[in-house]
C-alpha cells in the first residue's frame, strides 16, 4: 500500500497542473481505500495523509467529483500520529480556498 503513497508524491512533484487532472480520480480513489483501511502501521496511515493533501492542493480540491470526499476522508485521518514530517503537507498554510463552492 505504501506504493500508492509514492507514487502521487512523484505525480504531484512532476506532472502537477492541467496535464495531470485526468489521474486525479484514480489517485483519490486508491488514497482514499488506504485511508479508510485498518492500518497497523500509522506511519503509513500519516503518509497517505499527506499524499492525499498534496493531491488536494494540486487541484484535485477544485474537482466537486473528488474533492469534498477525499478532504472528508482526510480530516478523520487526522491528527497525524507518527510522522509528524508529513504536517507540512496536510497543515492549512499549504492550501488556497477551492475555486468552486462545495458542500462538505
Amino acid at each position: 500500500m505504501y506504493d500508492v503513497v509514492s507514487l502521487v508524491d512523484r505525480y504531484v512533484s512532476l506532472m502537477g497542473g492541467a496535464a495531470a487532472a485526468p489521474f486525479h480520480a484514480q489517485l483519490a480513489a486508491a488514497l482514499s481505500q488506504l485511508l479508510g483501511a485498518e492500518e497497523p502501521d500509522r506511519g503509513v496511515t500519516d503518509n497517505a495523509a499527506s499524499a492525499a493533501a498534496r493531491l488536494l492542493a494540486a487541484g484535485a480540491v477544485n474537482d466537486p467529483s473528488i474533492g469534498p470526499d477525499l478532504v472528508r476522508i482526510l480530516l478523520a485521518a487526522l491528527p497525524l500520529q507518527e510522522d509528524f514530517e508529513e504536517a507540512a503537507a496536510v497543515g492549512p498554510a499549504r492550501y488556497r480556498p477551492p475555486r468552486h463552492r462545495h458542500a462538505f
